[in-house]
């Protein structure tokens, strides 16, 4: 098993090799669009498996399910795999973390990707790195995109009840049928049938029940929404009423009409008093609950990036953005004037989510850092990089009430530069080759020091230094450049190893480039 880890402590490629090479159990896997624990994706797989070997301290097996994961392949770039087998076994363990906060267990002879000086990938195990060393991490990636919401089969399907179209409407012309006589009909025709739902246990209940219109799409006011509950909602523990909080009237309006124009709700039922916003509803919850996973009660350990978001379109996925930083974030500026976006939680497990969210889905790097305070320990996302910022200016602020005036600076010395790609003996390979030299055919104070080593050599300079260079000739070492400057990882320095007890660990044989993206 070999392994890439993500520069947003979002994911780590691990390839099978002849050796059983594991993750922890909690490690996250991006699997059929969505994020899963390494033990829960292995208990899945194992419901409909063959054993191919069986025992307490070791178990393999061969799924007869395929589920897609993504995968790192020659080229670095990320594409498509389907897992063939999966290992459980006890074995030791280390703990690395890279420079953004990312934290990863792995067994001790897990191997991580790098690049050799001339950019090409090897693999070095856990055994064999040193604090200091930099690993490969996964940048963003493309993904099949759905649109559509699938909520009918997640609700009640014995007490929720639709109220259906009059084509639609069963022989004993009822227009209000129970949720599980629609389950089978393809969702075109759902979609035509169901004009609102509701819950209610008993007849005595259906009087006072107030259906809501079920969402459909997955659009922008969607994502808008979710992201400010999950920021500033709840639901009550009775289940009987959904509330929005915040001081700005701007916002609280602004989501009081989302739960107007998303669910169809009457303005009479919504209810604004004393920073609230309040809807009294048993189906809204439920929904909220069930379909997208707003906690009940108490958010704090229990708050997940809702899975739908890592297969969303873009505008509702920066929509949620801008509504979860709209309520849980600041536009730190500092003293330069420099804007600088953070998100704070407690919860550092869906900071870590929403990490991943910004990279593989809007390619905005961020780290995570401890965040103290005098009311207990937080965790602060902080968006990195010019190149970072100025992507979350352009794609989440827009839609955002907080950071629609944020701006960056025209000009800044404070982080120009993009991810660190450390080839700086590649440069020097390809002019030494060339026989160019400083100070006559290229400058040297703008080139030199990156050609060194002395300075961090970014994607930026290397691809501006590289073009440099190819004005004096043509090389087979620009097609390595090349493939770098487009490449889907870039480098973390690893701040920490630390020697684990022994544990349960997970390992997955994937087809067709043995390696998957996982972890946080």
């Amino acid at each position: 098993a070999k392994a890439v880890v993500n520069e947003t402590d979002a994911y780590f490629t691990h390839i099978s090799g002849p050796e059983i090479m594991c993750v922890g159990p909690n490690t996250p896997v991006h699997v059929d669009g969505r994020l899963m624990p390494a033990e829960e994706l292995y208990t899945l797989l194992k419901r409909d498996a063959e054993i191919v070997q069986g025992g307490s301290l070791r178990e393999t097996i061969k799924p007869r399910k395929q589920c897609a994961v993504k995968s790192l392949d020659p080229n670095l770039r990320i594409t498509d795999g389907v897992i063939t087998e999966a290992t459980r076994l006890t074995a030791e363990s280390f703990e690395v973390e890279l420079d953004n906060g990312t934290r990863l267990t792995v067994s001790a002879n897990q191997p991580f990707a790098t690049l050799d000086p001339l950019g090409h990938l090897t693999w070095t195990m856990v055994r064999d790195l040193h604090e200091g060393d930099h690993v490969a991490v996964a940048g963003g990636f493309e993904t099949p995109i759905t649109s559509n919401v699938e909520w009918i089969d997640k609700l009640d399907e014995e007490h929720v009840y639709a109220t259906v179209s009059e084509a639609a409407t069963p022989k004993d012309g009822r227009l209000k049928v129970k949720l599980k006589t629609l389950v089978e009909l393809p969702h075109d025709e759902l979609r035509q049938a169901i004009q609102g739902i509701e819950l209610w246990t008993n007849r005595g209940n259906e009087r006072r029940a107030k259906p809501i219109k079920p969402v459909w799409d997955l659009s922008p006011d969607l994502g808008r929404f979710l992201g400010g509950m999950y920021a500033e909602g709840s639901i009550a523990n009775r289940l009987d009423e959904v509330c929005y909080s915040n001081n700005d009237e701007e916002l609280k309006n602004e989501y009081a009409e989302l739960f107007s124009t998303l669910f169809g709700i009457g303005r009479e039922r919504i209810k604004i008093r004393r920073g609230k916003v309040y809807v009294h509803s048993y189906i809204l919850s439920h929904v909220l609950n069930r379909v997208f996973g707003l906690p009940i009660g108490l958010k704090t350990g229990q708050l997940h990036v809702p899975p739908i978001l890592f297969s969303a379109p873009i505008d509702c996925v920066t929509a949620f953005l801008s509504g979860l930083f709209d309520g849980d974030g600041t536009p730190h500026v500092d003293h330069d004037g420099y804007p600088s976006p953070r998100l704070f939680s407690k919860d550092e497990t869906f900071l870590r989510e929403v990490q991943t969210l910004l990279i593989s889905r809007v390619s905005i790097p961020n780290r995570i850092s401890p965040w103290p305070t005098a009311y207990g320990q937080m965790h602060a996302l902080n968006i990195v990089t010019r190149h970072g910022r100025n992507k979350f200016f352009q794609s989440v602020s827009p839609s955002s009430h907080r950071f629609k005036t944020a701006e960056l600076p025209e000009r800044s010395g404070k982080g120009v530069g993009e991810d660190v790609i450390p080839v700086a003996p590649l440069l020097k390979n390809i002019k030494e080759k060339l026989g160019v030299t400083y100070g006559k055919e290229i400058p040297e104070n703008s080139v030199e020091p990156y050609i060194s080593g002395r300075f961090p050599l970014t994607r930026r300079k290397l691809r501006q230094i590289a073009g440099l260079l190819k004005a004096y000739g043509d090389l087979p070492e620009f097609e390595q450049v090349e493939r770098l400057l487009h490449s889907e990882i870039s480098l973390s320095k690893i701040r920490r190893i630390t020697r684990m007890a022994k544990q349960v660990l997970y390992d997955f044989g994937v087809s067709p480039h043995s390696n998957f993206l996982a972890g946080f």
